[in-house]
């Protein structure tokens, strides 16, 4: 590192990193920040599979650094990247902490919809009408409920975010609520699946999708992995279709993997849709009866089919 260098921090971190940073490199480098060298911080705000309209055009850019001069530079620089005026930080820790409440702020919403969901099925209620009524309210925001939360961002965002709060001896509870209701899903979906098959023996499950979300080749804690692992519990035999993978080496080895939805789906008992992959979307009963040769039951853990469209086969749906 040399004199005028700009430092630009782009991930997202506990608050207090940037400072911490500093000082270690004003420590190593005897460079005095604002002086010698110049620090910006800019939590990056991309969804996979869209990176480069996000940051171009799709939302403004958060700024912060280690003084005028580096908030200076930074509003030159995303002046040319972005099209979107940029939102200048008092302070690299208010820009950090936008950033793990921005992503909190999704996750516990998704908690309260899983909630919700699971409370609206024992109670015969369809959560998606009742969610799509409350929403014609400007000021409900009910986010969808599903079979688990993926990705590097969101399930991750509330540790680091509590992990703060205990270190200064803060209390905080809503992070940790939201985190172990979104992880039970899997376990929940299973669960409910094996209460309507009985003790039926020697069954095959292919579940839909390996990716976190749907249309993109991202499998990074992917709930799908939770959900291998329950049906293993129960013993049964599980087979994975997802049109981005045809080998992943963190799923077990008796798993079969397949780019090919005709290769798996063969002698399946229960298909589980666990990404809203487009191409799911347009599945219908007569392919599934025809290429599985049986009636497997079906649970729809993103609500993407439509249930009229199926006569034939039980569908169960998340929220349902």
């Amino acid at each position: 590192m040399k004199k005028d260098d700009v430092i630009i921090i782009t991930p997202t971190v506990p608050i207090g990193t940037s400072t911490k940073i500093i000082k270690l490199i004003e420590n190593k480098t005897k460079l005095t920040v604002e002086k010698d060298f110049y620090f910006i911080y800019n939590p990056e705000r991309i969804s996979a599979g869209q990176a480069v309209s996000d940051i171009e055009n799709n939302y403004p850019p958060v700024l912060s650094g280690s003084g005028k001069t580096s908030i200076m530079i930074a509003s030159k620089m995303f002046g040319i990247i972005s099209s979107k005026k940029p939102i200048i930080m008092s302070c690299t820790e208010a820009a950090e902490a936008e950033k793990l409440i921005e992503g909190l702020y999704r996750d516990v919403n998704i908690a309260l919809a899983n909630e919700l969901s699971i409370f609206c099925e024992k109670l015969g209620i369809d959560f998606w009408e009742v969610r799509g009524a409350a929403n014609s309210q400007p000021y409900s925001h009910l986010h969808k409920p599903g079979i688990g939360v993926g990705g590097y961002c969101i399930p991750v965002y509330p540790w680091l975010l509590t992990q703060t709060a205990i270190d200064k001896g803060i209390k905080v509870n809503f992070p940790l609520l939201g985190r172990y209701t979104n992880e039970k899903m899997p376990k929940y979906s299973i669960d409910r699946i094996m209460s309507k098959i009985g003790n039926k023996k020697k069954l095959t499950a292919l579940i839909l999708g390996l990716s976190f979300r749907g249309n993109v080749a991202d499998n990074r804690i992917s709930p799908t992995y939770d959900v291998v692992k329950e049906l293993i519990k129960n013993r049964i035999k599980v087979k994975v279709h997802d049109p981005f993978f045809s080998y992943d080496p963190l799923l077990p080895k008796e798993v079969k993997l397949s780019n090919e939805l005709d290769k798996v789906i063969s002698g399946t008992d229960i298909i589980i849709i666990s990404t809203d992959h487009d191409e799911y979307k347009e599945i219908d009963e007569e392919y599934i009866i025809k290429k599985s040769k049986k009636k497997p039951i079906i649970f729809d853990g993103r609500n993407i089919l439509n249930k009229d469209n199926f006569k034939k086969l039980k569908i169960l749906t998340i929220g349902k």
